[in-house]
This record gives C-alpha cells, sequence and structure tokens, in this order.
C-alpha cells in the first residue's frame, strides 16, 4: 500500500492497495482506506487508528486445460510472476500446436484484475506424411493425429506374409510421440 509519510497530529493519511490487492480477497474489493492520527493514551504520544491489511486478488482455480499436467491449487496474485502462474505441460505426443515443433509446456498467470492469461491448448501433434509401402495402398481422409492407427491394403495378389489368407491381406501403422 502508499500513502504520504509526513502527517501531524489530527492529520489523516490515505492508503490505497498496490494494483492486484484490495481490502479483501476479492478482485472488486475497496482498495483504499484512511487512518487518522489521533493522541495517544494518556495524553501523550500522537498515535495512527489501526492500519487496514491489503489482500492478494484471487484468481480462483487454474484453467483447466485437457491433455495437460498443472497444479490445481487456487491461483492469487502476488508481485513475484513465480508466485503467480502456473505450468502446464503437455502429455506426450501433444504440444500447443499441433505440430511437432511446437512448444509442450506454457504458463498462465493470475493479473490484478484477478483474471487468468496465457491459456493454451494442447493438441494432439499431426503425423508426417505417411510412408509409402511397396504393394500396398493406404486410404486416409484428413490428417492423422498422435494415436491413429491406420490400416495398409495389400495390392491383389501380395500378403504380409505370401499366403492368400485373409489376415495377411492388412496390417496396421500407428503414429507415434516421435
Amino acid at each position: 500500500a502508499t500513502g504520504p509519510e509526513d502527517v501531524h497530529f489530527q492529520g489523516k493519511v490515505h492508503w490505497r492497495c498496490d494494483d492486484g490487492f484490495s481490502l479483501n480477497p476479492s478482485a472488486v474489493g475497496k482498495r483504499d482506506f484512511t487512518v487518522d492520527c489521533r493522541a495517544g493514551g494518556g495524553g501523550e504520544h500522537a498515535a495512527f487508528t489501526a492500519k487496514q491489511d491489503c489482500f492478494p486478488v484471487p484468481c480462483g482455480a487454474p484453467p483447466e486445460v485437457k491433455n495437460a499436467i498443472y497444479s490445481s491449487d487456487e491461483m492469487y496474485y502476488n508481485t513475484e510472476l513465480s508466485e503467480r502462474s502456473r505450468t502446464y505441460t503437455c502429455f506426450e505426443g501433444y504440444t500447443t500446436t499441433g505440430q511437432a515443433s511446437g512448444a509442450p509446456s506454457f504458463d498462465v498467470v493470475c493479473e490484478t484484475d484477478s483474471n487468468p492469461s496465457g491459456k493454451k491448448e494442447c493438441q494432439p501433434v499431426e503425423c508426417p506424411t505417411i510412408p509409402t509401402h511397396e504393394n500396398a495402398s493406404v486410404k486416409v481422409q484428413g490428417k492423422v493425429h498422435y494415436t491413429a492407427e491406420i490400416t495398409v491394403q495389400c495390392n491383389e495378389g501380395f500378403s504380409t506374409d505370401q499366403t492368400t489368407s485373409k489376415e495377411a491381406e492388412t496390417f496396421r501403422i500407428h503414429c507415434e510421440a516421435g
């Protein structure tokens, strides 16, 4: 909180809680208060009336993000960035962009207005081009993402074990975390 420092008997000091703090733990709570300089007990020295405390503004529980690990502890504003942020780490095979080169983690920060900022999503990584297989074909529509399983169909007259078995006409490939 900030306020003047040189005050005389019967004077008043107006205080204001810093941004991110209020007189009650609420983003819309009062931020201003006044203390008076009054005579001390028994006519002795002047003394101030009780100063009030400024509390950090709460942001509540961190926003939910699927496919990520993060602390679910309540968030509060703090002047130290490390004390008012949460690091989210995407699960294996997920990034913030869905590309293998995308960031695997991000921070959400409790702001002075009690709103968290910086939330992103953890998206499954898009697999590279499906490899071609000699004497076989793949029919895929759209993009293929992490954990997808793709069936490869052998061309007529070919199989995975050189037999005519129906089970040997196809095989599966998987999109892995790279």
